[in-house]
């Protein structure tokens, strides 16, 4: 005779905690945000070895929107804005304060992000969830130099606050890191395998 033997409470619950997270809820981050940097890294200019000193502000507008087909959300740059001032130990010494703004409308690929202002570069790639390596290049005294700093974010971005802050993405807040593939489904039928008693 067959009877039907329920799986362990604990086996159940491993499992509807695999449902219970959103795919991917770890995965990305999202680039929109405040993001601050300061830092000193040594180059050369003209022959001459000088420490550029640079610190500064980010702030990146962005717009999301659910994405049914991935489960995920998406994110649209609108714009970009970086203030500023950097220095440079040469003789004489170099200070100078930039502002640069500039609209962008373009989808976030999630690896990396780079625009041209005024002709100085910004290149950012996250590494985490408030951290991420920015890249600067500009040309200084005819020469272009390139520095690479940290930069923590200090503040998401206003519409992500606004709409997405239940936490459940981008690891903002409480959440799962385990996301749940499609294989996950056929695993139902195991649950619920009966045996001979």
């Amino acid at each position: 005779m067959r009877r039907f033997t329920f799986p362990p409470p604990a086996l159940v619950f491993l499992f509807l905690l695999f449902f219970a997270c959103p795919s991917h809820a770890y995965s990305r981050y999202p680039l929109g945000g405040v993001w601050e940097y300061s830092g000193s890294v040594t180059v050369t200019i003209d022959g001459q070895q000088a420490v550029l000193r640079d610190s500064g502000r980010i702030t990146i507008d962005s717009d999301y929107s659910y994405d049914w087909w991935s489960s995920d959300f998406d994110e649209y740059i609108e714009a970009f804005r970086a203030r500023g001032s950097f220095s440079v130990s040469l003789t004489p010494e170099i200070r100078e304060d930039y502002h640069h703004s500039d609209w962008v409308n373009h989808w976030y690929n999630f690896r990396s992000f780079e625009i041209t202002i005024d002709n100085v570069q910004y290149y950012m790639e996250l590494t985490g969830r408030t951290r991420a390596d920015l890249r600067i290049t500009r040309t200084i005294s005819g020469r272009r130099v390139s520095a690479v700093f940290s930069a923590s974010r200090i503040r998401w971005d206003n519409d992500w606050d606004d709409d997405y802050d239940d936490g459940w993405h981008y690891g903002i807040g409480a959440g799962c890191d385990i996301g749940t593939p499609l294989s996950l489904l056929f695993l139902l039928p195991l649950l619920f395998l009966c045996r001979k008693k």
